[in-house]
């Protein structure tokens, strides 16, 4: 440390150093759905003394240029993790993919280019839904939406309904708008969950599956591990602690890499809420650099279950 530093800078230094090291792998920017800047992202990181962050917006990549320059700029101790949230659908149901360390790859932009098209399709129908009913839009608002945002989502509906003041809170502009209306809108049905695994190791990168839902099944995370699943996310906002464990365990037995994070979107999840430690983070770079990433494969299921 300088020499005579300030006695509250060398607390903080100290503390720092008593901390264990922890990852935040899942966070959302202005480029999709978030709240905050990816430079504030990183800020806020550093703040919670992080070893490590992941941009891991929905369908797109966009912010992360920004967060790489902020880091440089202020030189913040922090490894900075490329990712994105990949929308895909398997059996009928969506699942979202945490691909990392993808590479730039022509293939892998072109199908982020495809969900990103998806997506406003879905926010333009929504708008549509919405006048239809007679609600009160700032139509300026959706305009800049549309223009400005690489990667749009229902989220943005829900804000632009408590702008307007047609409801009080995010809450309830999911519950009495944007969820009765999702069946009436197009679902975001561009790739396939193993497709999207095959696209992932293609680009470089390695796949994770985002907050599984409490019914997904043991069966069900061996046949994505033998379709070149890497890892799972084994914290998250919704996880309780025993299906935490569960999860731990499922992955240590499957081999699979732990992942996890915030999934933070604005202040209700600040970034560090939920996080790794940096050995897990380590463990899964690791599964990704002995699996190669690259080419994907055919490999046959465990587990037989209907795709």
């Amino acid at each position: 440390m300088p020499r005579r530093q300030p006695f509250t800078a060398l607390c903080q230094h100290a503390a720092n150093l008593a901390r264990p090291a922890l990852a935040d792998l899942h966070t959302h920017t202005l480029a999709s759905d978030g709240e905050f800047t990816a430079s504030q992202i990183v800020a806020f990181a550093v703040q919670a003394g992080l070893k490590a962050v992941a941009i891991t917006d929905h369908d797109t990549t966009a912010g992360f240029a920004e967060a790489e320059a902020a880091i440089r700029a202020n030189r913040s101790p922090i490894e900075l993790i490329p990712g994105v949230e990949l929308s895909t659908f398997w059996d009928d149901r969506e699942y979202h993919l945490l691909a990392y360390f993808v590479r730039p790859d022509v293939a892998f932009q072109e199908m982020l280019r495809q969900l990103q098209e998806a997506r406003e399709r879905r926010f333009q129908q929504f708008r549509q839904l919405l006048r239809e009913r007679g609600l009160s839009l700032i139509e300026s608002n959706w305009d800049h939406l549309a223009v400005s945002t690489p990667s749009l989502g229902r989220r943005h509906v829900a804000r632009e309904l408590v702008r307007a003041g047609v409801v009080r809170r995010l809450h309830d502009a999911f519950r009495h708008f944007v969820l009765p209306l999702s069946g009436q809108v197009d679902r975001l049905r561009v790739i396939s969950l193993r497709d999207a695994l095959d696209r992932v190791r293609a680009a470089g990168g390695v796949a994770s599956l985002a907050h599984p839902s409490a019914e997904f099944s043991r069966d069900q995370l061996t046949v994505l591990r033998d379709w070149g699943l890497g890892g799972v996310e084994v914290q998250f906002p919704a996880v309780t602690y025993s299906r935490s464990l569960e999860l731990r365990a499922w992955a240590g037995e499957l081999g699979l890499g732990c992942t996890g994070g915030s999934d933070c979107h604005g202040p209700e999840r600040r970034v560090g809420c939920r996080t790794i430690p940096m050995h897990d983070l380590l463990r899964f770079r690791q599964s990704a650099t002995s699996a190669g990433c690259a080419g994907g494969g055919d490999r046959t299921p465990s587990v037989e279950l209907r795709n």
